[in-house]
């Protein structure tokens, strides 16, 4: 292990990266009670306008399509006898 940490010193070296132990463990950020308060409030109200839209657009029905014709013709072109 301590060969590959002194190869490692060596390779920044050349590199010019800076030589440095081990990084610091990044502390963990903690929020406070009244912030989860605010984000859930937030998230909530983000729900309900989505909701309102969507209900929106499911009231607004869209106009019904024209009944499309057989092929045939036979609707169309009656034939009486004679």
């Amino acid at each position: 292990m301590e060969q590959v940490e002194d190869l490692n010193k060596k390779l920044r070296a050349l590199l010019g990266a800076p030589v440095r132990s081990r990084a610091a463990p990044k502390r963990k950020r903690t929020e406070s009670a009244s912030a989860k308060k605010k984000i859930a409030a937030s998230q909530k109200h983000d729900g309900q306008t989505f909701d309102e839209r969507n209900h929106q657009a499911d009231s607004v029905k869209p106009a019904a399509k024209a009944k499309k014709k057989n092929g045939s013709g036979s609707e169309s072109e009656a034939v009486l006898p004679s």
